[in-house]
């Protein structure tokens, strides 16, 4: 009798509560921390829109909950960040260096962890880089990944069509169980070419295409990127690209105005990756190839029933989003790599092709380790660099960089062996849309 009622007590704890709060994940890919006006910082490199209110929805949400100002991406690539934000795990656990590597079997997903205590679970896709093959669908009783536009560069629904798909997908459940539901947002992510009334709030010309790109990247690897032309087409790229991250804002605006149930809602903000701007000569624009700061500085935000507004000023990784929403729904039992609130490693790796067996699959190119207020990237390209969390520069014999330099490395020297994938032609083919090439 005494194991029966613990068994109905481990049952009991695996179920929700009447009322237990829906939960919303929001993601903004290719949406860099200082996009967002609540950060405080230029946006997007322009110091003339300093204190321009541009997402004025995500600004009123990180103001009723705890915003992570140094929240970073372990990967600049949308699939990896993603399964980051799913299992728990950076990418060297789940086997993913980048677009195109399905999740692995065995590690438990957040949409699992949440279905088994009793939430209905519905995503609602914004690109194909996350469509069904991938694996992240697991867990979830339904996965929209409609893409209504197929431009020369992408596979996307549009702002507008995922937040109407979200709110016709909360519009039909039914009855009291708590919903959880994952929404991805893709319109900052290149080419830049924003709708009206958006189109033109932030820069003065027309659509930014990938040639215009070309142009000024070629001009920047050219040693001209410091020339007042070169650098007045930068800033009306980054306009360009604010425009699509404000348009967005507008959209989680409309999501996030459909009255909520009397349960509640935990709503969870993330980017999964940022864009270079023009702050690289080498690499001017796009993310993939750098773990800077601008490809992996990140917005982070969670607004919960009973949780003070705040600012974490201490380093934080995506692995770390998973454990911030279940502690928020009292659930304690380890997930993913157990995260606790404490300081701790945060690795970063560029992802591009490139390497061959037995090596891992990025080529090794670029990495980077965030500990404490710390960061250090190593290149292949130039010698190890060190800077305080926020921009200063450091030296090499500065307190803790030697020795971030050293677990990097060990980082980087246990990374998974290569993995082949043999893709099919639809995902293939969604990849190279997406301007992603194997």
């Amino acid at each position: 009798m005494r194991l029966l009622w613990l068994f109905i007590a481990v049952l009991e704890g695996c179920r929700p509560t009447p009322t237990a709060p829906d939960v919303f994940l929001i993601s903004v890919d290719t949406t860099r921390a200082d996009a967002i006006s609540a950060w405080g910082l230029a946006p997007a490199g322009r110091e003339d829109l300093r204190g321009v209110p541009i997402t004025p929805h995500i600004d009123a949400l990180a103001a009723k909950g705890v915003r992570y100002a140094w929240a970073f991406a372990h990967a600049p690539s949308t699939l990896a960040s993603h399964a980051t934000v799913f299992t728990g795990h950076e990418p060297h656990a789940v086997g993913i260096p980048r677009n195109g590597f399905p999740l692995l079997p065995g590690a438990e997903t957040l949409a699992e962890r949440l279905h088994g205590r009793g939430y209905g679970t519905t995503a609602v896709l914004g690109s194909s880089a996350l469509a069904r093959p991938m694996g992240m669908d697991r867990g979830f009783d339904a996965w929209d990944e409609r893409f209504s536009v197929a431009r020369s560069r992408r596979h996307e629904a549009t702002a507008t069509e995922v937040t109407d798909r979200a709110l016709s997908e909360l519009q039909s459940h039914k009855g009291s169980a708590p919903v959880f539901l994952f929404v991805h947002y893709f319109d900052a992510h290149g080419p830049y070419q924003a709708p009206a009334p958006f189109a033109g709030r932030f820069h003065t010309g027309g659509k930014v295409l990938p040639s215009d790109l070309d142009r000024l990247a070629q001009a920047c690897r050219a040693g001209q990127c410091d020339a007042a032309e070169v650098r007045a087409a930068i800033q009306e790229v980054r306009g360009a690209y604010l425009e699509e991250v404000a348009y967005v804002d507008s959209e989680i605006g409309r999501l996030l105005a459909e009255p909520e149930r009397p349960n509640g809602r935990i709503v969870i903000l993330f980017g999964d990756h940022g864009e270079m701007l023009g702050e690289n000569a080498g690499r001017p624009f796009g993310h993939g190839g750098d773990v800077d700061p601008a490809t992996t500085h990140v917005p982070l935000l969670i607004v919960a029933p009973g949780l003070a507004p705040g600012v974490v000023p201490t380093a934080t990784g995506l692995r770390d989003v998973a454990g911030i929403l279940l502690r928020q729904l009292g659930d304690t039992t380890p997930f993913g790599d157990a995260a606790s609130d404490a300081l701790r490693d945060i690795p970063m790796e560029a992802t591009q092709p490139g390497n061959a067996p037995p090596g891992w699959n990025n080529r090794d190119n670029e990495r980077g380790m965030v500990y404490d207020d710390r960061l250090v990237i190593e290149s292949t390209e130039h010698p190890p660099e060190w800077q305080q969390v926020g921009g200063t520069a450091l030296s090499a014999d500065a307190p803790g960089c030697a020795s971030l330099l050293e677990r990097l490395r060990a980082w980087h020297k246990d990374a998974p062996t290569f993995r082949s994938v043999q893709m099919d032609k639809a995902t293939h083919e969604g990849l190279k849309a997406l301007g992603y090439e194997e």
